[in-house]
Formats: structure tokens, sequence, C-alpha cells
């Protein structure tokens, strides 16, 4: 059986070459095997480190393309702060940020602004589910064909696996109650993602 999931120490030198786009603190390091990687700090009390670890083991075990992230710890401003790493994988693969799909459902949202884009939600609202966005991306002609081959192999995944995604994280970067959420949303999206691909 795996075990957790190892924390790989990343360091920068000098003064970090930061990433603008999105809303995380983020900044590119060499990591494993000699690779580029972009370290993000997590915005305090969300968990994004381990979320995003999740979400990568998830995508890999449907054999789904997605950049590879490890848990990670870098010594930032004197303090060794937790966050993940994200290896580059442009040289390989074409990127879609997240931002070019919203652009295709919303023609004022501002696809061209690079940091603290916050117009994906309305005032008071947390703007579409990501299960909106996967219905919308099933949808367009744009995103049809890679949706639904994604979405079909995520449904095919056991809910062990989905549960073991989760349960790898070590227990001092994601509390045993973060631990329960997690495994019961990502069954709730699991049984969702079957019922779209039916």
């Amino acid at each position: 059986m795996e075990g957790e999931y190892p924390i790989v120490p990343v360091a920068h030198r000098g003064r970090p070459q930061r990433e603008p786009l999105g809303s995380k603190e983020k900044f590119w390091v060499p990591g494993p095997g000699g690779h580029k990687w972009l370290f993000k700090l997590p915005k305090k009390s969300t968990g994004g480190h381990w979320a995003e670890k999740i979400a990568y083991e998830v995508a890999r075990r449907s054999g789904i393309h997605a950049a590879k992230v490890e848990l990670a710890e870098c010594e930032v401003e004197g303090r060794v702060e937790k966050g993940s790493i994200s290896r580059s994988f442009t040289m390989e693969y074409e990127l879609y940020h997240g931002n070019q799909i919203l652009a295709g459902m919303d023609p004022d949202y501002a696809s061209d602004k690079k940091y603290k884009q916050n117009q994906h939600t309305e005032s008071g609202s947390r703007g579409p589910s990501p299960l909106e966005l996967i219905g919308w991306c099933m949808a367009s002609s744009t995103y049809q064909a890679f949706f639904r081959g994604a979405c079909r192999r995520v449904a095919g995944l056991s809910a062990s696996v989905i549960s073991r995604a989760v349960t790898r994280v070590p227990s001092g970067w994601m509390t045993q109650t973060s631990k329960e959420f997690a495994i019961g949303l990502l069954r709730y999206n699991h049984g969702r993602i079957k019922r779209i691909t039916g």
C-alpha cells in the first residue's frame, strides 16, 4: 500500500522569478530532475496546496495529462513555508488557462488581466461551480472532445482510488475533518460526472 505523499524541499536563490498570472503568490524554482517547477503558496487556511496535489493524483490515475504536482516546503523570507510545486510542461503540451475558458462563457470577462482576476465571481456570489464549468465545456465545440474524454476517464475510477488520493496527504498538512470533507466532496462530484457522461 502506498504511504503518505513525500514532501519535496525546494529553494530559490536570490530574488525569486515571480509568476504574475493568478491569485496566489508563486515563483519558479529548480526542482526534482533538474526541471523548472512553480512553487505556490496557498492562501491562508484554504488548503490550496493539498487540493492541487489531490487534483493531480486524480488526473494521473485517470490517465489525463496534467502538470505534475508535489507537496513542497520552501524558505520564504526566513520562514519555511508549506506549498505545492508544479512542473513546467509547456515544452511538451499546450497550456489552456482557466481564464481562457471563462472568457468563452462570458464575453465581458477581462481575459487579458494577468493578476488578481476575480471577475468570475459576482458580488456576494461564488461564481460557476466546477461542475457547471464542466457542463459548459462539454457543450462547447472548442472543448467538447477533450472534456468528454477526460470526464469518462474520471468516471471510470473506483471510489477507493478517489479516497486514497486524499488519505495520502500527510496529517500535518491536512486535518482529518478536511480529509473527510474532501472525500465526501470528491465522491459527490464523481457521481455527478458519472451521470453527466451517462
